[in-house]
């Protein structure tokens, strides 16, 4: 709650265009935005390329991290080592809505290059239901590369999961630990059926997915052959990067 309490009465003044107040507004009450067309088809085709060659790895130059199943390839830093990566990182519309969001416009963060395959069992992207941390918000801006339908693992949140006094509710009447963040699909399909509406975001390629990851989030199994590339902007506000996260980080090109 003291992370809240300072968030609440941290004074922040941006000026923001009416499409950026719009997708904060959506972004307060739901926590997630979601804007179709975000990057062009073409764009989207180049940096798939780009990030499939690297993930691929064939001269071992770079540290490509894989989930225990196999199924989850990611590149931590992706823009450090790839210039055409950098933009996306950078955009304008992205940053004003998340520091406006955030009230802060101090932040460390990457770009996150990922491909998810299927394997026999797989959880999704994220190994399953989660929250990325529990005291704070934590704001992430995803786009995908590829066509992202039913079957290619797409995002799914629980809409108003991020709002500190829905954490508090949970615990004391689901019984759900108040520094849980890792859950079973029996926990959410509960909080489901009695508290939360949720989407799955399927979805073309070049749709952006701006979403507060405090909240209760997952990429959905893949049962498609078809892989699924995606970017996802990480920010850690007014705080530097994680060490257990900033060792996995690129070397910077």
């Amino acid at each position: 709650l003291y992370n809240y309490i300072l968030w609440k009465i941290r004074f922040f003044s941006l000026v923001i265009n009416k499409k950026e107040k719009s997708a904060l507004k959506v972004l307060k009450k739901q926590g997630i935005v979601v804007i179709e067309n975000f990057y062009s088809e073409k764009n989207c085709n180049e940096l798939r390329e780009n990030l499939s060659q690297k993930i691929n790895n064939k001269d071992k130059h770079f540290h490509v991290w894989k989930s225990q199943d196999g199924s989850d390839s990611r590149l931590f830093g992706v823009d450090r080592i790839d210039y055409s990566f950098e933009a996306f990182y950078q955009n304008k519309f992205i940053l004003n809505v998340i520091s406006s969001y955030e009230k802060s416009n101090k932040f460390d963060g990457f770009t996150l290059g990922s491909s998810l395959e299927y394997t026999e069992n797989n959880l999704g992207s994220g190994g399953g239901w989660h929250r990325d941390r529990l005291d704070s918000h934590q704001t992430k801006a995803m786009l995908y590369l590829s066509d992202v339908g039913e079957k290619e693992g797409p995002f799914q949140y629980l809409y108003g999961s991020h709002k500190p006094r829905n954490k508090i509710w949970d615990h004391l009447f689901f019984k759900i630990n108040i520094d849980e963040t890792r859950y079973s699909d029996t926990q959410v399909n509960r909080l489901i059926h009695k508290r939360y509406k949720t989407k799955i975001y399927a979805a073309k390629k070049g749709t952006l997915i701006i979403f507060d990851s405090s909240g209760l989030h997952r990429g959905t199994p893949i049962k498609s052959k078809n892989k699924r590339y995606s970017l996802t902007n990480y920010f850690w506000f007014n705080q530097k990067i994680p060490d257990h996260i900033r060792s996995l980080l690129q070397k910077r090109a």
